[in-house]
């Protein structure tokens, strides 16, 4: 059952789904190859009850596992007067069955007497749905996650809602979050990565509908990877956490206190002469922000912002904020450079139509020469070390447009 466990009713009954192998049970024999199968405790585990697909044979022969899959019992609630006792499950056919715990139904050649039959629902599973709310979740291998209902010992022939995106490789079960019945979060742990050593992704869906996708793990894989994906791992919820396995890691995922990320005035790209002033906020009441000006990544060893400061050299300032309790800040980053911003000064045309450029800058200082047609889109022309403070450059290709604009830009 893909690393899932048996299930257990009130009366202590244990449930299971078999894979391939020899089936006996209705010709009184003990073999219950792709089954579901009900053990008595009671009764030295004896099997009470079973049933078999009516294509038990044809499964066994193309490989087609049950026990792929695994069993969950469902709460009286979605039952019926003729069937209060549930339990649901598929296999590697993606066909769901809805089987009824008191009268399991046993083996037909010819028909499944089951309470449900729902052939092609899913893409084959390895794993066990979810269950909240008169919703089964399935994730399917190749397949989204789809949510059917279920009332009155009826599931829907269809989704009614489904996500947007296919897990490939093997074995998935979701799980469920909520407050109560309110506010349930769908998670699922794609570990598609398996077979390339990469890393797991966890996805959170809206359990109401799972075209709206919450959050997944790779939006921001430096802070949230999981680590190397491993088969058939279940997201696990606990005291407002996801705990989610990895091949050498187990992973905590919890609700983070954000920082907002200081500003920065003014907001960098400045030339100055002699000094600029610079100053620090931060919206977070209580945070200390620190800084650098060597571009290094501020740390809490790093200078303490409490005032305005002046820099007089060109400079890198970075800024973050800290506070206990919570995640740090983003790094904001501005650049202010000492001396003059450099200049097109004047633009000759030549005989030949080509464009030559005097301009003023910082002599050994990098220059790029940019070009545009639109004041929008730009585009690199020449890279350039200035000689002295005054130079020249061209652009050859200024024949082929009726209209150029040019601009100069300093490199770090």
């Amino acid at each position: 059952m893909s690393g899932d466990g048996l299930c257990v009713d009130a009366a202590n009954n244990l449930y299971l789904e078999s894979g391939n192998g020899s089936f006996s049970a209705y010709t009184n024999g003990g073999d219950y190859g792709d089954s579901f199968v009900k053990l008595s405790s009671s009764n030295q585990l004896a099997v009470a009850d079973y049933f078999a697909p009516s294509n038990q044979n044809s499964m066994a022969l193309n490989d087609e596992d049950l026990g792929s899959g695994g069993p969950i019992l469902l709460p009286d609630a979605v039952g019926s007067v003729a069937h209060p006792h549930l339990l649901v499950g598929a296999g590697k056919e993606g066909t769901i069955y809805l089987v009824d715990r008191d009268n399991m139904g046993q083996f037909n050649p010819t028909q499944n007497n089951i309470v449900q039959t729902l052939p092609g629902a899913i893409r084959g599973v390895w794993g066990s749905p979810a269950y909240f709310n008169n919703l089964l979740f399935y994730q399917g291998v190749g397949d989204v996650l789809k949510a059917f209902r279920i009332t009155n010992a009826v599931i829907g022939t269809t989704p009614v809602s489904q996500s947007t995106t296919r897990f490939g490789g093997v074995g998935y079960t979701p799980s469920i979050s909520a407050n109560g019945t309110t506010s349930a979060i769908a998670w699922v742990d794609d570990t598609d990565g398996f077979s390339s050593n990469g890393p797991s992704v966890l996805h959170a869906y809206n359990a109401t509908n799972l075209a709206q996708e919450l959050y997944n793990s790779s939006q921001n894989l430096l802070r949230d990877n999981p680590g190397p994906a491993v088969k058939y791992a279940v997201p696990m919820v606990a005291n407002g956490k996801v705990y989610v396995r990895g091949e050498y890691t187990l992973s905590v995922f919890g609700l983070i206190n954000l920082i907002d990320t200081p500003v920065i005035s003014p907001d960098g790209g400045v030339f100055f002469t002699n000094l600029v002033t610079v100053a620090l906020s931060d919206g977070t009441a209580g945070a200390t922000t620190h800084y650098t000006l060597d571009n290094t990544l501020p740390t809490t060893n790093s200078p303490l912002y409490d005032r305005p400061f002046v820099v007089t050299n060109t400079a890198t300032v970075k800024a973050r904020a800290f506070e206990s309790g919570f995640n740090d800040s983003a790094v904001a980053s501005a650049s202010f450079i000492l001396g003059s911003a450099p200049q097109v000064s004047s633009v000759t045309i030549s005989s030949s139509h080509s464009v030559l450029l005097s301009c003023s800058g910082i002599s050994g200082q990098r220059y790029v020469l940019q070009a545009s047609v639109d004041l929008m889109n730009w585009i690199a022309l020449s890279t350039n070390v200035a000689a002295a403070n005054q130079f020249d450059l061209s652009d050859p290709t200024a024949t082929n447009y009726s209209d150029r604009f040019y601009r100069l830009l300093e490199l770090p």
